[in-house]
């Protein structure tokens, strides 16, 4: 659950960690922490347990991404701050 509104504290730091090294093993605990995988604009976006996000442009290019929550009735992740179900399942 998302409880650090408005900070990028973990996609920050791993930005900065693959920046500096981009190895495969650097990817692989950055992908372990992760506790959420969406795809937009045609690249992985990865969100992790504050809400925080991030993704690759290509493979050592990394950037923070948009803020992440997840539906408490389904889990799925959605772009945005508040902790709400998701359209789908206010609709059921």
């Amino acid at each position: 659950m998302n409880t650090h509104h408005g900070t990028k504290a973990i996609a920050e730091k791993w930005v900065t960690r693959l920046d500096d090294n981009s190895s495969q093993h650097i990817q692989d605990e950055m992908n372990n922490e992760a506790v959420g995988e969406v795809e937009s604009y045609g690249t992985w976006v990865y969100i992790f347990e504050d809400g925080s996000s991030i993704y690759q442009k290509r493979r050592g290019d990394s950037y923070t991404g948009n803020e992440y929550v997840q539906c408490p009735s389904c889990d799925e992740w959605r772009e945005g701050d508040e902790t709400v179900d998701c359209a789908d399942c206010a609709r059921a």
